[in-house]
């Protein structure tokens, strides 16, 4: 009979605050009892407690003239301040893009999916190039779900990856004391495997950088198995200078206290504001939203459908008749070609929503219709 596992932690301090990795056994950590989080499960692989440590980071506005002006910041580079003027235009630019698709067109819109995603992709191919020879041969660390589609960006497939759910957890009497909640996906002796033959160099590529705690998080629990980390780039479209900021300094008092290793971080641009209250720690946009949240519903079309929280697999008896009920005619009957069983893609998704605009059903998303229906 075969030794039951118990769960295991290590004790990282950092910043004056003890961070404690927790690494499940047989059965998955419930954190139900001290966290929440905005949806799905309380059980996951690891966990990550951070305690206090972001605590000063909530609500924070980082003033003008405080911010970052160049482009190298420790081992942090701002593409939007790169020392070659054509970049630094051509990056900001693409910044401002994406933040008006997300302050003026609805996440649940494919033709937003579509914009944001082609924007997002154009960044991480300049990032991509920025990186350079650093992340050759690297191992891809991806949080779902919005990182997978930046990931592909970088050129790599879904085989070269590992895939963790990851989950920003709030204290529940103290919605400021932060945890990161980690679920493997796929068969976990099969990815400690991959990452101990990665000759330890990794990279993690996510839109939203705030806190920069996932980034941190998956560093500490490789270091927790005595993962070899030779180098460790992440990559981001915004990032919040706070986060950045305490990144550089975790990862200076990791070197100091004899980890050796490289960390870069990557970013197009810059957030200054983070939220506060009830759901803090997300970046703020100028219209008080939270883009965090609206990057992953816009990249979540283009997951496999498997791997989707949103957009449904392929179309449904339900969703033809929820289609023609918004529209309050028989949509279907005049386009035959909107079909049961037909694949849910962004192609797809795009033609339905032109077709709705140019009958006048501009307030009909088909983010809206075709969701997966297990979620209503």
């Amino acid at each position: 009979m075969s030794e039951k596992l118990v769960e295991t932690q290590n004790i990282f301090s950092l910043n004056r605050n003890t961070i404690i990795v927790r690494e499940a056994g047989v059965k998955r950590i419930d954190v139900s009892r001290g966290y929440r989080t905005s949806a799905g499960p309380l059980e996951f692989d690891v966990v990550i407690e951070f305690g206090n440590m972001y605590k000063d980071m909530a609500g924070s506005t980082v003033l003008s003239e405080k911010r970052w002006k160049d482009f190298q910041h420790g081992d942090a580079r701002i593409m939007a301040n790169h020392s070659n003027s054509y970049t630094a235009g051509a990056v900001s630019k693409q910044c401002e893009l994406i933040a008006d698709i997300v302050e003026t067109s609805s996440p649940q819109d494919p033709q937003g999916v579509k914009w944001y995603s082609e924007s997002v992709e154009q960044l991480t191919k300049w990032e991509k190039k920025e990186a350079g020879r650093e992340i050759e041969e690297a191992v891809p660390i991806v949080a779902l779900r919005a990182g997978l589609p930046m990931t592909e960006a970088l050129g790599y497939k879904k085989e070269d990856m590992v895939l963790l759910e990851a989950k920003r957890l709030n204290g529940i009497a103290d919605p400021n004391r932060l945890a990161l909640g980690l679920r493997f996906v796929g068969n976990r002796e099969e990815i400690m495997e991959k990452l101990k033959k990665a000759n330890g160099k990794f990279l993690n590529a996510d839109p939203a950088l705030a806190t920069g705690s996932t980034q941190l998080g998956i560093l500490l629990w490789l270091l927790s198995n005595k993962i070899e980390v030779s180098s460790f780039t992440a990559f981001s479209i915004g990032a919040a200078q706070q986060g950045l900021e305490m990144l550089n300094q975790s990862v200076q008092e990791l070197r100091d206290e004899g980890h050796t290793f490289s960390f870069n971080s990557i970013t197009a641009g810059l957030h200054p504001t983070l939220t506060a209250g009830e759901h803090p720690y997300y970046i703020k946009t100028e219209e008080d939203r939270y883009a965090v949240g609206d990057g992953g519903d816009y990249l979540d079309l283009l997951l496999p459908p498997e791997l989707r929280r949103r957009w449904g697999d392929k179309i449904t008896r339900a969703h033809l008749n929820a289609l023609n009920a918004a529209c309050k005619e028989d949509i279907t009957k005049k386009n035959p070609w909107i079909e049961e069983e037909r694949g849910i893609d962004l192609e797809t998704m795009c033609a339905i929503q032109r077709l709705l605009n140019s009958y006048g059903h501009h307030k009909v998303l088909t983010g809206d219709i075709f969701k997966k229906e297990e979620a209503e």
